[in-house]
């Protein structure tokens, strides 16, 4: 497996997990009863390891992959994401 495949790997697990332990206020309907998600603990841990990994291979992700991470939690990896993506324009 190259260094793509790894990162892409690494993106999807991190984007799947991302989206069950977010909630967004577009969510939640007027009206509606709230049910609670339960998340366990070791997938909020799981995130934050995978969001380590992205960090060090943002290189290896597609500008699309890069681009969906403008609003994520962690700012960071969204200046990482955004100087990648600066630079592969320069280039």
């Amino acid at each position: 497996m190259n260094k793509q495949e790894e990162y892409t790997e690494i993106f999807e697990e991190y984007r799947k997990l991302e989206a069950k332990t977010a909630i967004t206020v577009s969510d939640v309907k007027p009206g509606e009863k709230i049910e609670p998600v339960r998340i366990k603990p070791e997938e909020f841990t799981r995130v934050n390891e995978l969001r380590e990994k992205l960090r060090d291979g943002l290189e290896f992700l597609t500008t699309e992959q890069l681009k969906s991470l403008y609003n994520d939690d962690d700012t960071s990896l969204v200046v990482g994401a955004v100087k990648i993506i600066v630079k592969r324009g320069l280039e």
